[in-house]
């Protein structure tokens, strides 16, 4: 059974369609999703989450009193909350108090994501803020990894992948540098060296989040659909709100031709996403190759009410019409794409083979004709077969 569906039942589905809302920038739809939440289960997640909404809508005054209450339910957990709470006020003092509380805590951010951090840009010029960054809050190590991230971020691709060697070469079980390295064969579309070494990461920390998340993208990339399907659940069971997973999954399902269970998937994502034109044309194609097309057409149209003109969902519709012998709809959309963009050989193909079906044998050469001068093999066969 799928993760959705269980955490649903679970009372997590508030939580995720407040992160969904917060995902589409309606806070307060997201505030309303995750009150509901914690009516259910007063967690650390959702106050957490409660917490960044209200300081998206500068609600400051109730953003700290749900940090408050994350450091009552876990120590320390939400000082850098608060320290962000107190820069947007411009309480310097307040600010860099929570600040070097996080900063002395084994789950510190990185330096440049706090020192980019824009609530922080009301006290950066203080006496307060220079006084703490003269202390130095990180090892070697952690210099290292931040010199990568440096040089991932300005696509120095080469460097990177020859200064995580170098390192690896000295510490084989740095599993954060044969992560860096397989994001950075992953962004050089080397997916097999990327595999490699994603793997390695994780023999060393196992079931890590960030190191199996990147593995199931290499999966994709290199086709391996059945292991994807094979190990996604227990990590979407780690972070129901990454909902990059829930793609993978139903694109994964597709490419295995189950066609039903991708759509099914895809379905329970419209519930948090409603209006997802994605969503809506992968569940059309689904039904089109499960030969239900008159399904596929509901769908299909309700991205079209919105995008009339928009080629690939008039393609998808051009052929559910085709197959179920609307003739004159398919060839109309047909010659809608062909008007859009006339390089589209596929499409010169297939209103060729609809007008065949209505009879319209030369009209049918003539396009078949005008793709087969141009290297469309199906077209050319269709010509020979058809039109001397």
């Amino acid at each position: 059974m799928n993760p959705i569906f269980i955490q649903a039942q679970n009372d997590i589905k508030y939580y995720m369609l407040a992160n969904a809302k917060i995902k589409l920038q309606q806070t307060d739809s997201a505030l309303y999703f995750i009150n509901l939440a914690i009516e259910k289960n007063t967690n650390i997640l959702n106050i957490e989450t409660r917490a960044s909404i209200y300081l998206s809508k500068r609600l400051i005054s109730d953003a700290i009193i749900d940090y408050n209450n994350m450091n009552q339910l876990k120590a320390g957990s939400g000082n850098y909350g608060l320290s962000r709470c107190y820069a947007l006020r411009g309480i310097a003092l307040e600010s860099i108090k929570y600040l070097k509380l996080h900063l002395e805590s084994e789950n510190k951010l990185p330096q440049k994501i706090i020192k980019q951090d824009s609530a922080f840009k009301f006290i950066e010029y203080s006496i307060e803020w220079r006084n703490l960054w003269a202390i130095e809050w990180y090892n070697k190590t952690e210099y290292i990894y931040s010199e990568i991230e440096y040089l991932i971020g300005n696509e120095n691709y080469i460097e990177a992948i020859n200064y995580c060697t170098e390192f690896l070469n000295k510490h084989q079980k740095a599993h954060k540098m044969y992560f860096y390295r397989a994001k950075v064969y992953f962004l050089m579309n080397q997916s097999q060296n990327s595999l490699d070494d994603i793997n390695k990461a994780l023999l060393i920390k196992k079931n890590y989040y960030e190191y199996s998340k990147l593995r199931l993208e290499i999966l994709s990339n290199l086709g391996k659909n059945k292991d994807i399907v094979n190990s996604i659940e227990s990590i979407i069971a780690d972070n129901p709100v990454d909902f990059e997973l829930y793609k993978i999954q139903y694109w994964a399902y597709f490419q295995l031709s189950e066609y039903n269970e991708s759509k099914r998937l895809a379905k329970e994502m419209l519930i948090y996403f409603p209006a997802d034109t994605i969503l809506t044309r992968h569940i059309s194609l689904c039904c089109y190759k499960e030969a239900n097309y008159l399904e596929a057409l509901e769908f299909i149209n309700k991205n079209l009410a919105k995008s009339p003109l928009f080629i690939a969902d008039l393609e998808i519709r051009a052929d559910c019409y085709a197959k179920v012998k609307l003739i004159i709809p398919s060839i109309r959309d047909y010659s809608q794409i062909l008007d859009l963009n006339p390089n589209q050989l596929d499409i010169w193909y297939k209103r060729g083979t609809v007008k065949l079906m209505d009879n319209d044998k030369s009209g049918a050469c003539k396009d078949w004709n005008h793709a087969m001068k141009r290297g469309h093999r199906d077209s050319y066969n269709a010509y020979t077969s058809n039109c001397n």
